[in-house]
């Protein structure tokens, strides 16, 4: 019989419980639409704070514009990069565009648009908190209060990255100097080579089977330098450690648009009429 007894109850304990939480929702639901009616002046005073704070933070940013643009390097490491990075950013913070102009080397119209330059790897993260060496692309971000100077803004960052200091300058003419030597060989090699065709083209040497193997070799070397010359010139066109991939071309602006600036407005208000009618009001009254 308990058994029995035991069966038959646990449907009506369940609808027991779906009736009573139906009841308490109903509950709380009909009380808060009564402390709204009887609240509702605070409920837009709310609302109007919570736009107010909003549209403090947003109107500075509705002015400025953010872009992005990517890089790929061969030297040092993405940490070092986004550490000098973040140093400029402190120039920016702190007003100082003088310095800025001048790590940058843009007029100081121009630095005085920048409001912020950060560093990020592929996934997102700060590059000053990047200690992997591999050589992935990372992502240059800046805010400017004027699209017109992100192009010059983009190059004077990667100028700064590649030759802001001894270290970086003495790198790249080093490389410029590598490749130039690379080329004066090059350029001695073909000729010597040059020579030898031509006394294998005008019969001026014997050709047996082993000859006109080593001419066939002569040509393939040839081929191969100067293949190998084309490649060094197009490293001295582009002798910089950092090439842009991805330019920064299209502005964003930073603001929210109005409609978002509502729904949060709408939100935020709503969040704070809740702790004053909840917690705040109850506490002055006692």
């Amino acid at each position: 019989m308990k058994n029995s007894s035991n069966t038959i109850m646990a449907p009506d304990t369940g609808r027991n419980f779906g009736a009573s939480f139906y009841h308490s929702t109903i509950e709380l639901l009909r009380k808060g639409f009564s402390a709204v009616r009887s609240n509702f002046i605070l409920l837009l005073c709310c609302i109007a704070v919570a736009l107010g704070i909003f549209s403090l933070y947003n109107i500075p940013k509705s002015n400025q514009f953010k872009a992005s643009f990517t890089v790929a390097y061969d030297d040092l490491v993405r940490k070092i990069y986004g550490d000098r990075l973040y140093k400029i950013n402190l120039l920016v913070n702190r007003g100082d565009f003088e310095k800025v102009a001048y790590y940058l080397s843009v007029d100081k119209h121009t630095a005085s648009t920048l409001r912020s330059v950060k560093g990020k790897n592929i996934v997102g993260e700060d590059l000053t908190d990047d200690m992997n060496t591999d050589r992935i692309p990372f992502v240059i971000k800046i805010e400017v209060t004027d699209s017109a100077a992100i192009s010059k803004l983009q190059a004077g960052l990667v100028s700064f990255l590649e030759e802001g200091n001894a270290y970086s300058a003495t790198t790249k003419a080093l490389k410029i100097k590598e490749i130039n030597d690379e080329l004066q060989f090059i350029d001695e090699q073909l000729r010597m080579m040059d020579s030898l065709k031509r006394k294998f083209n005008d019969g001026a040497v014997a050709t047996t089977n082993n000859q006109n193997s080593s001419a066939t070799n002569i040509y393939d070397f040839s081929y191969e330098l100067y293949n190998k010359r084309k490649d060094l010139l197009r490293k001295k066109s582009m002798p910089g450690t950092i090439q842009v991939i991805d330019d920064a071309i299209v502005a964003q602006a930073s603001g929210f648009p109005m409609i978002v600036m509502v729904i949060l407005g709408v939100i935020g208000g709503f969040l704070l009429f809740i702790v004053t009618a909840l917690f705040i009001k109850p506490a002055l009254k006692r």
